[in-house]
């Protein structure tokens, strides 16, 4: 029954109870409003805007016309970073490395490459003088060319000596059978090292390796024996994948990420169900080493397994399975402030406006000024915790006192109050970057390692099999650990391949890791040069 309105009450006048209703309501509606123009505003960033995550400070000032190239992912660096400090040399005290060839340098003018000499004569024409004298040479103009060989297909007819007693016929003596990774392949090690490298770091799918070979040398490998060779192969490289995992296990800071492959034919699973493959980067500054490993399920397990005896620090993102790690004796775990700071991100450039999400960014811009700081000055672990407690802590601190009042600001359910939420909810392992000098701020450099198969994997889409899938990881661990100490991939897997099949004891097999081949491999280019 509809309540009898006073004769006091005004025409306009709701109950508490219905205003409280309507209250609610519209709170509803805004912020479904508010995470439907959210999702609108990243569909037509992701359609037609850039991807890169870089942000520029619209509302701080002017903007500089150039901007600094220091820092390795996302923020613009002032010139003006030791402006307050005091200043008691030209590096601010700080023991800095001695000056080294800038790399890039070396590879912009090819000095890496080899050289081949042509020399061009003078015409005999062209070498009597006017005045009756012979020319001679006083020098040369010099012009350097990049010269490209293209690729060559060609047969080896392997003979394998066979040797007989005049007298005994029947005593028969046959040169031995060359060692080889596979010993039925009709493939030297060089093809096979050729395949490995075509489709994951030149990102070819097999079917394109298939038709290109057929059309342009008349060679015809199908798609399928290709496949063959690469899982073949790859077992044959499990003695040095682990190798690789006794140093990452055995250091005291690891960090790991994981992202999403398919495999089609595995059994008990539909062909739709996404699989993961971790990567694991570890070991010592002059050992380190990166792990790619395929797992289908049982997430949380695979990952308590793998650090079953790790005893140390771990980088990772904030995913339930790599937190729990924490709980376990003698592991901490530290977050990925990239992760945080993607969350509010997006919603800095979508808004154009110098509000909360601003304001979050230009405390993370502060703190990665600081940690670009540390890398331009060389700092060791000690230097780099003395700087974060010195400059970084107070500004950590300050962001969350600030993130405390924008809570309570904001709509719990929209982007912004998400991206509130995961900062401060994760705060102690965000911030753990503070109290171990070495540590990173965020997990980056293990997102670039994981990269590297996100690339390739928008080419060949999905694993066919199960051990496809364990062979991406076999291949991507060996070749990206090899890149990691500046090793040429194709190189150093042909060497490996031709290597494996004389491998008998422990020592052999460290002989091929990464590190140890690098120092071989220097110690013979030392020797040449000295010849």
């Amino acid at each position: 029954m509809k309540a009898k309105k006073r004769d006091s009450e005004p025409d306009d006048y709701v109950s508490k109870e219905t205003y409280l209703l309507l209250e609610e309501k519209y709170t509803q509606s805004v912020e479904s409003y508010n995470v439907l123009l959210h999702q609108l505003k990243q569909l037509q960033r992701a359609q037609f805007g850039t991807k890169s995550e870089r942000f520029t400070d619209l509302f701080d000032g002017q903007q500089a016309l150039f901007e600094s190239k220091e820092l390795d992912d996302i923020f613009d660096s002032d010139q003006d970073d030791d402006d307050d400090d005091p200043d008691p040399g030209p590096n601010g005290g700080i023991p800095v490395q001695e000056h080294t060839r800038n790399p890039k340098t070396s590879i912009a003018n090819h000095d890496h490459l080899p050289t081949r000499e042509e020399v061009v004569p003078v015409e005999e024409s062209e070498r009597q003088c006017a005045c009756g004298c012979q020319k001679k040479r006083v020098g040369f103009e010099i012009k350097w060319m990049l010269h490209y060989v293209p690729a060559v297909f060609e047969r080896i007819l392997q003979k394998r000596e066979k040797v007989s007693c005049p007298r005994c016929k029947d005593q028969i003596t046959t040169s031995a059978l060359s060692p080889h990774i596979l010993p039925k392949a009709s493939a030297s090690a060089e093809l096979l090292a050729h395949i490995v490298i075509t489709k994951l770091i030149d990102r070819q799918p097999l079917y394109h390796m298939e038709k290109y070979w057929l059309e342009r040398f008349k060679v015809n490998i199908r798609r399928q024996t290709l496949a063959r060779w690469m899982i073949e192969s790859s077992k044959k490289l499990m003695p040095l994948v682990n190798l690789l995992k006794e140093e990452i296990m055995s250091y005291h800071l690891s960090t790991i990420d994981a992202t999403k492959i398919q495999v089609l034919k595995e059994a008990g699973r539909k062909a739709t169900t996404a699989s993961s493959m971790y990567c694991i980067r570890g070991g010592p500054p002059d050992k380190r080493s990166i792990l790619l490993e395929y797992n289908a399920q049982k997430h949380k397990q695979f990952v308590d397994d793998l650090y079953a005896e790790y005893r140390g620090l771990i980088q990772s993102d904030a995913e339930v399975i790599f937190v729990k790690l924490g709980d376990k004796e003698g592991i901490t775990v530290s977050l990925c402030n990239a992760h945080a700071r993607r969350k509010f991100e997006p919603i800095a450039k979508a808004s154009k406006t110098n509000g909360t999400a601003y304001q979050a960014m230009r405390y993370f811009r502060r703190l990665y000024k600081i940690e670009a700081k540390s890398k331009r000055l060389c700092l060791t672990a000690d230097q780099r915790y003395e700087l974060r407690q010195r400059e970084s802590k107070p500004i950590v601190m300050e962001f969350h006192q600030f993130l405390l009042h924008a809570k309570e600001c904001v709509l719990p359910q929209s982007a912004l109050g998400k991206a509130i939420a995961y900062s401060l909810n994760h705060w102690e392992g965000l911030n753990r970057f503070l109290d171990h000098g070495e540590l990173e701020i965020d997990n980056n450099a293990t997102e670039r390692e994981i990269k590297v198969l996100v690339m390739a994997r928008k080419n060949f889409l999905f694993s066919y099999s199960v051990e496809g899938a364990e062979a991406l990881g076999i291949y991507f661990s060996v070749i990206q650990s090899a890149r990691a100490h500046g090793l040429e991939p194709e190189s150093y897997l042909t060497a490996v391949f031709k290597a494996i099949p004389l491998c008998k004891t422990y020592e052999d097999y460290a002989a091929l890791l990464p590190w140890n081949y690098a120092k071989t491999l220097s110690e013979a280019e030392s020797k040449i040069d000295a010849a």
